[in-house]
């Protein structure tokens, strides 16, 4: 992994060999980072992720599940979920302690379903799984040093598995979410 400047874009590339029996892949990480000094009470920050890998062996997936990546508001996707892409903008207003951001996530390839433990279980029609999204808009605000309120909207798109007179079958479900979260620290 490394750290790179160019042009005042922050990118950081993360590549990983994954070595295990029959299953080997690259798994590869970059981000690109902007920011924008408006003022000195404004900041705007623009953020592309993209997270992929590259099966070695026929039919290698990765495996390091548990990665941390964490894409996303509520789906939480991570490397298993790969290809995937993150693309960010936030603006901050630091005088008043307030940001704004907009934040899209959305996988490239639709999951994997098989019988492994790592993958979507199969249903009875052999569904295809439609690719996982989600458009996240948020708006944070510190009151002093101790406390932090965040008013979360967004839009999701994933697969559900349901079951229907006696019968499973993967539904594509578009929904919508919102949230109201506060943090108190001592």
């Amino acid at each position: 992994y490394t750290d790179c400047n160019f042009a005042g874009i922050e990118v950081k590339p993360e590549v990983l060999m994954q070595i295990v029996d029959n299953k080997k892949a690259v798994i590869y990480h970059v981000s690109a980072e902007k920011k924008f000094q408006w003022s000195p009470s404004q900041v705007s920050r623009i953020y592309g992720l993209f997270v992929g890998y590259s099966a070695i062996d026929n039919g290698a997936r990765p495996i390091n599940s548990f990665s941390n990546l964490f894409l996303g508001d509520v789906l939480r996707q991570d490397v298993l979920e790969s290809p995937a892409i993150l693309l960010a903008l936030k603006h901050s207003f630091t005088k008043i302690k307030t940001s704004i951001k907009i934040q899209g996530v959305m996988q490239l390839k639709s999951s994997v379903v098989s019988n492994e433990s790592t993958d979507f279980v199969p249903d009875y029609y052999n569904s295809p799984l439609n690719k996982m999204q989600e458009l996240d808009i948020a708006v944070s605000k510190n009151f002093g040093k101790y406390v932090w309120l965040n008013a979360s909207f967004g839009m999701l798109n994933y697969p559900n598995l349901s079951l229907t007179n006696v019968t499973l079958h993967y539904n594509n479900v578009q929904t919508m979410f919102g949230k109201l979260d506060c943090r108190i620290t001592f």
